[in-house]
């Protein structure tokens, strides 16, 4: 078990939890925003996906399908979006809720990020339907499984606690159609966790096998939002380097995920931009 990546995932766990509790606490969103700043900046989107989750699940627990406590944190944070919408996702999920009962427009990769949410809860939360059973939830379309698969392989990264053999284990169980994007999850999720090495990070493209390429894109996607938030740290500038022989400022800076229609064509477009070096060996 490597040590520093189990201390690394509670602390995402705790840094969520503490974004949820200060959305609680306080009602100002000045204050919110002050002491949501105050965590350090390595997980600080994470803080502010907890608060996001909670804000939303006060505006849906009072039936205003206009999110007006969810909305206010976006037009202040916008630097978080990708966060803010995965935590809209987790409270739709957890309210039970379809996305077609919001009354505010969700553009499609927005939507793909609250569904990626959606699908972590249910990864986290629903485990023995949607992983051990594998079923995908009545309100989940297969236009929308993309991204909510996205969700639940981070999950898998997290209940397994990175452990690269159970991750594999776990998702070979799984429709073959539907590996893919469980593996973005994973990649996505052992990036922005961090906690391994050069030599972890190989073992763990091995073992994707074919899905190898599907596994870089989640690496792209979390060294863009690392970016993005500023939030750089050792293990994406590891990653990059691992999978792509570039500095992580030089694979973010090659997209531009505001342009894309949605998380399908985002992937397209990485492995067009990095087709050399997504290749499996």
């Amino acid at each position: 078990m490597n040590n520093l990546f189990t201390e690394r995932i509670e602390l995402v766990s705790s840094t969520f939890r503490k974004g949820a509790e200060l959305a609680t606490e306080l009602q100002e969103l000045s204050s919110l925003l002050k002491e949501l700043d105050r965590t350090e900046r390595g997980f600080r989107a994470v803080v502010y996906e907890g608060a996001a989750m909670q804000l939303a699940s006060t505006d849906l627990e009072d039936q205003d399908l206009k999110m007006p406590l969810w909305s206010a944190l976006l037009e202040n944070a916008k630097q978080y979006n990708t966060h803010l919408h995965i935590g809209l996702g987790w409270a739709l999920a957890k309210m039970e809720l379809p996305f077609k009962d919001l009354s505010i427009d969700l553009s499609p990769f927005d939507k793909d990020k609250a569904l990626d949410g959606a699908g972590y809860f249910a990864g986290l939360f629903q485990r023995r339907v949607v992983i051990r059973a594998q079923q995908i939830p009545s309100g989940i379309s297969n236009d929308q499984l993309v991204a909510f698969d996205q969700g639940i392989g981070r999950s898998i990264w997290y209940i397994t606690k990175g452990d690269i053999e159970h991750v594999h284990n776990v998702i070979s169980h799984f429709p073959e159609e539907r590996r893919t994007s469980l593996w973005t999850g994973i990649g996505l999720a052992s990036t922005f966790v961090g906690g391994y090495q050069t030599d972890d990070l190989k073992g763990l493209e091995m073992r994707a096998e074919k899905y190898a390429i599907n596994l870089k894109c989640g690496v792209v996607l979390a060294i863009r939002g690392r970016y993005v938030t500023g939030s750089l740290d050792e293990y994406a500038e590891i990653a990059a380097m691992t999978y792509f022989d570039l500095s992580p400022t030089a694979v973010a800076e090659s997209l531009f995920p505001d342009k894309a229609l949605n998380n399908k064509d985002l992937i397209k477009g990485i492995q067009a931009l990095f087709r050399s070096s997504l290749t499996t060996s």
